[in-house]
């Protein structure tokens, strides 16, 4: 079973197109989305997570289509997009007792306990954090909404190493339910290193690679190196890359 499925999916936007594509989260699974700048990252996440328009394809969650199921999928999933959704003159605290009736299951005390741990003021407005700060917020907040299924668009843009770590190791908590999914796009391919068990690469609105992360490595292993990184594999993939052996590919 697949937590998200994306099949055939058609998107313009301005001058950019993204043409069929189609891909998967399994269930359980992290799925780690990378290309370049311009490839159609954020446009495929906003597509899945139901923020803008399609033209033809279908995207479904647990097999549901979010038009259908609207209610159900929106409290079972969780997103945090490159930019911030509300008024970032408010503080963590307002925003959390505004969205409370909203969102019944709302974990307030993994809430709390997560800005403490991070060291993160809650009584702050949010103008006043630091891109840092801010995304930890953004993680917490929606991570205390206990959804099942995540989307994080460049979730750890801005964080410095320590807190990165940090910020994954609530992804590595989060995953330790076996019917929790993760669909992550970024820039720092080190991260996919440390928590992906797929990768999908999109270049100029396309899929061009869509396998398992051991797969991927295992087939651009060469002789007396160790396993190569995702950042290494995508260099290769575009024609940038130095690896003197693809794997027999």
């Amino acid at each position: 079973m697949n937590a998200i499925e994306v099949r055939g999916l058609n998107v313009r936007r301005d001058h950019f197109e993204m043409n069929n594509v189609s891909m998967e989260v399994p269930k359980g699974c992290v799925v780690g989305l990378v290309g370049r700048n311009g490839a159609g990252k954020t446009t495929l996440i906003e597509a899945i997570a139901g923020v803008t328009e399609t033209g033809s394809g279908t995207i479904t969650y647990d097999g549901m289509s979010i038009w259908e199921n609207e209610k159900q999928i929106k409290q079972d999933l969780g997103v945090v997009f490159a930019e911030p959704w509300f008024n970032n003159m408010t503080s963590p605290r307002v925003l959390v007792e505004s969205i409370y009736p909203w969102y019944p299951d709302f974990d307030f005390k993994y809430f709390v306990d997560n800005m403490q741990r991070m060291e993160i003021d809650a009584n702050m407005t949010i103008n006043q954090y630091s891109s840092g700060m801010l995304r930890k917020f953004l993680m917490i907040f929606v991570l205390a909404r206990r959804p099942k299924t995540l989307i994080l668009d460049e979730p750890t843009t801005g964080v410095d190493p320590v807190s990165r770590n940090e910020m994954l190791d609530l992804l590595y908590e989060f995953m330790q339910q076996e019917d929790h999914s993760i669909l992550f796009s970024t820039h720092i391919t080190s991260d996919l290193d440390k928590i992906a068990d797929y990768i999908v690469m999109l270049e100029k609105g396309r899929v061009i690679m869509n396998e398992s992360k051991e797969m991927l490595q295992s087939r651009y292993q060469y002789s007396g190196r160790g396993l190569p990184d995702i950042e290494t594999i995508m260099l290769d993939i575009i024609g940038e890359g130095t690896l003197p052996n693809k794997g027999g590919r």
